[in-house]
């Protein structure tokens, strides 16, 4: 595999490049099966993933969302619980192994 592109060079602590590379890996950027921060910094260049404000809904909100989506499965309503599943998930407002399930 050979590089394509311009460098750059980033100064980062060690705990920041572990935690853009669980973010690489968290949004598949890859190179082969590894997570690529490089391909992570691209895809958010190239506007296919966001940088948004996440994590600020009150833990009440996101009860009563969760709770609202529950008895919409309990009520056969799967297509709009996964609407709450995904609004969830794209905000980032559930733990990451709901994350997953959500998509």
């Amino acid at each position: 595999m050979t590089r394509k592109g311009e460098s750059i060079t980033l100064s980062v602590s060690e705990q920041e490049k572990q935690q853009l590379q669980a973010l690489a890996e968290a949004f598949n950027c890859k190179w082969g099966n590894r997570p690529n921060i490089s391909r992570l910094l691209s895809a958010i260049a190239q506007n296919q993933l966001q940088v948004l404000d996440n994590a600020d809904w009150s833990q009440d909100r996101i009860k009563a969302l969760e709770a609202a989506r529950q008895a919409l499965i309990d009520r056969g309503d799967i297509a709009q619980a996964k609407e709450i599943a995904r609004l969830l998930s794209s905000r980032s407002e559930l733990s990451p192994p709901f994350r997953i399930i959500g998509h």
